[in-house]
This record gives structure tokens, sequence and C-alpha cells, in this order.
């Protein structure tokens, strides 16, 4: 398992127990807000980690929006709900390595050769 893996789990961990409706609105406020700055940097560390690793990043994303937002009383404990039930799906993936190196092939049928460009150029000229 991965470190940004790891962290996604521990990230989501966290915002669930802030998705708390009393006990999450008492962490922050009872922080002076900087367990929203904690979380911010978490996800940070998160979102690059799980760049190097070409993982997906849309748990972090959503877990940043959630830092810069979630002192909105109603709004907070809904983007702290969804952002850790996307940090833990994402989490829970396999890593599914993506290689920018490949080339991209066209597959239509009834050509001879279906990587070359221009043997298929009216099936884009519509």
């Amino acid at each position: 398992m991965s470190y940004s893996r790891i962290l996604k789990w521990i990230s989501g961990i966290f915002e669930l127990v802030l998705a708390i409706p009393i006990v999450g609105g008492a962490i922050v406020i009872g922080t002076g807000y900087s367990a929203l700055g904690f979380m911010l940097i978490l996800h940070a560390v998160t979102l690059i980690l799980s760049l190097r690793n070409q993982e997906a990043i849309y748990g972090s994303v959503w877990g940043i929006l959630t830092s810069l937002l979630a002192w909105i009383p109603i709004i907070g404990w809904v983007l702290h709900l969804i952002a850790a039930i996307l940090l833990m799906i994402s989490g829970s993936k396999k890593n599914k390595t993506l290689s920018l190196s490949a080339k991209p092939t066209l597959t239509t049928p009834n050509t001879p050769d279906s990587t070359d460009l221009f043997c298929c150029r009216e099936y884009f000229l519509l």
C-alpha cells in the first residue's frame, strides 16, 4: 500500500470525525479553526503524493475544497461527509498506473492499418 493511499484513509477518517455534527463543530471551533488548516495541509500532501504515484486525486481535491469552505456551518458538515466518502473510496482502489507514453491508436473496422490517421480521415470528416 502506497503512502498516498494510507494518507487517503487517514484523512478520510479525520474528515468523517469532522462530519459528526456536534463533535466536528466543537473540534473546529475549539481549535480556533486551525483543524481546517491542518486538514488543508494534509490534503495538499496527499494530493502531491497521489499525483506522484499517478493515483486518483478527486478525494484530495474535494478535501482541499472542504477545508476552504467548511467554516460555513451546514455546508461544512455536508462537505466533510462527501470528502470522507470520496477519500475512502479512492483510498480503497488499487493503484492503476497510467502510462503517459502510450501511443493512442484508432480502432475502426475495415481499415488496413488502424494506427495510421491518414487512412481513417473520412471518419473524422462528417
